[in-house]
């Protein structure tokens, strides 16, 4: 393990602990999906739908962010964004998402503004009528995006997938009632099921 690698994962077991004090309902949400190294070439953090991925590279130019951008990433996961995209374009499906959720994690936690989707235009909104609000009008975001997770590991599907949603499920489930800045996200979740 180099150096490099060390101190990122020594940063991101750092971060998950840091979120996991904010309420006992994230430590027992997010305590179960791992957190695997992988060199992306892009400044990002993914998820498959269970794994968080991350560039250690990052943390050089992104260190005082990667809590917020890790809760970014749980929240993708437990949000089901990747069992719910069904079809959709995978690069604006992303934006949407990414506009439904960053409200959440930017409130909790400091989040790189150019790399962070806010609108107030969307606040409240599923990520399903936040897709359909883009329309594919979302001036190259998207595609952008499409191309830059294509440097991740594959979105999981079929049975990866099934399996990655019911242990969300049951985390949810086993978590409890969640605090009220998630709850819209979660009940939306659970109805979208």
């Amino acid at each position: 393990m180099t150096t490099t690698s060390y101190k990122a994962m020594r940063r991101m077991l750092a971060a998950r602990e840091r979120i996991a004090c904010k309420s006992d309902w994230l430590r027992t949400v997010i305590s179960a999906a791992p957190l695997v190294e992988h060199r992306l070439g892009i400044s990002i953090m993914g998820i498959d739908g269970w794994t968080v991925y991350y560039d250690p590279d990052w943390f050089a130019q992104f260190d005082a962010y990667v809590e917020g951008c890790l809760l970014h990433e749980y929240l993708h996961g437990m949000c089901d964004h990747i069992g719910r995209r069904g079809d959709r374009d995978i690069g604006l499906w992303n934006v949407a998402a990414d506009y439904a959720i960053n409200p959440i994690a930017s409130k909790l936690f400091d989040m790189p503004r150019q790399l962070t989707l806010l609108n107030p235009r969307f606040a409240g909104m599923s990520v399903e009528a936040i897709y359909d609000t883009l329309g594919g009008r979302d001036r190259g975001i998207g595609h952008g995006l499409g191309v830059a997770l294509a440097g991740l590991p594959p979105d999981l599907s079929g049975k990866p997938l099934q399996r990655a949603r019911r242990k969300w499920r049951g985390l949810i489930a086993a978590a409890g009632e969640p605090p009220g800045y998630l709850k819209t996200a979660i009940d939306e979740t659970i109805a979208a099921r």
